[in-house]
């Protein structure tokens, strides 16, 4: 929300229409949508801004294009697919535990046996689902 924000109030009105009419066909709308969808825009370049316009910037034609996501799980769906596998396998784990994990719950998922005192990568590297708004982290 803060992004689209952003990007909406540094346009001209007839350009965010535009901009916000391409974004509600392509999503329906949906708030979780909308957000993920712009999200994607600006992680593959297809929305910029140009510092020396000092304005965003966009090829309509090219957002045109851009594949419909029917619903949330489709685009989180796509979004799992490009994360590193072993961060994949930890999801499907943790989606089987249910809405909330603690941290001894993740440290088993990531097969550590305490044997070693440092943590797993893989725990570390769960950051990038958080970053991503795949999973939500409660606490440090």
């Amino acid at each position: 929300t803060k992004i689209l924000t952003a990007v909406i109030n540094h346009l001209p009105m007839s350009r965010a229409e535009l901009l916000a009419d391409i974004i509600y066909r392509k999503t329906g709308g949906n708030a979780l949508l909308v957000n993920q969808f712009v999200e994607y825009l600006l992680d593959d370049g297809l929305l910029w801004f140009s510092f020396r316009q000092r304005c965003w910037k966009w090829d309509t034609k090219t957002l045109e294009s851009k594949d419909v996501f029917k619903n949330a799980a489709d685009l989180i769906s796509q979004k799992i697919l490009f994360l590193p596998t072993d961060i994949q396998l930890a999801l499907k784990k943790m989606a089987c535990i249910g809405s909330q994990c603690d941290i001894t719950i993740l440290l088993l998922i990531c097969n550590w046996n305490g044997a070693n005192k440092n943590p797993p990568r893989t725990l570390s590297k769960l950051d990038i689902a958080v970053e991503e708004g795949l999973v939500r982290k409660n606490g440090p």
